[in-house]
């Protein structure tokens, strides 16, 4: 499990994370929302080791700051919604997920199962900067994949993306979970959070306001409460709108 407890974080001198404390649990796909600068992606990049914190952060009772960058990688990745156009083929960069375990030259079965899942084996000789937007996130996602990392952290993972990469990169995001990862997902779309989400944690200026399970989000109604949204029901399918 992974366990953050009385988490802050500054930038600027401005407080972005206020003393939260939440508990991802494996096998689980949590979604975090909330509104523009309510301290969404600072969180997630304390956890990935990319900003400075107070506070603890811990996995399976270890603090994660003492693991090794490599010791990290496995256990921890990160996905974020800025992906660069890089010079490599799609085949090449999915396989550099295999850098934390050093067999980058032997990982070719691990590759193919990545491109497969996300099902852009028809990308892996195209070069990432000559392909489109949606699919250059789907090959940035294939990677995280291939890194095989206990916590798959997602930051707006589908961005960039029209609805078809959006439903093929959550629904393999959910996949992952069902085979034991921890998902880890910033989202802005409340319905597609509610969709595939098993827990929910609302953000605030830099608090969380709500954290547990999708079925009490809904029932205490949080969603419509912190966003200000209307809530309508078709076809089993929850959406949220203005």
């Amino acid at each position: 499990m992974l366990e953050i407890k009385n988490l802050s974080a500054f930038y600027g001198g401005r407080k972005v994370l206020d003393n939260i404390s939440l508990a991802f649990e494996k096998g689980s796909f949590h979604a975090v929302i909330g509104k523009n600068g309510s301290g969404k992606s600072t969180l997630v990049n304390c956890i990935a080791g990319i900003n400075k914190y107070v506070g603890s952060i811990t996995y399976d009772g270890s603090d994660v700051s003492s693991f090794s960058f490599a010791e990290r990688a496995k256990r921890i990745s990160l996905l974020s919604q800025h992906v660069s156009p890089v010079p490599f083929t799609v085949r090449e960069m999915v396989s550099f997920g295999r850098n934390p375990y050093g067999d980058i030259k032997k990982s070719g079965g691990t590759v193919d199962d990545a491109l497969e899942m996300a099902n852009i084996m028809h990308l892996s000789d195209k070069r990432v900067d000559k392909i489109s937007g949606g699919e250059r996130q789907l090959a940035y996602f294939a990677m995280n994949l291939c890194q095989d990392a206990d916590i798959m952290i997602f930051d707006e993972p589908t961005a960039n993306a029209d609805i078809d990469f959006e439903a093929k990169i959550l629904s393999c995001a959910k996949q992952m979970c069902h085979s034991g990862k921890t998902v880890i997902c910033v989202m802005h779309n409340l319905s597609q959070a509610v969709k595939f989400a098993d827990r929910i944690a609302i953000l605030d200026n830099g608090k969380c306001v709500f954290f547990g399970s999708k079925e009490t989000c809904l029932e205490k109604e949080m969603i419509e409460n912190n966003f200000g949204v209307r809530r309508f029901d078709s076809d089993g399918e929850i959406f949220f709108s203005v």
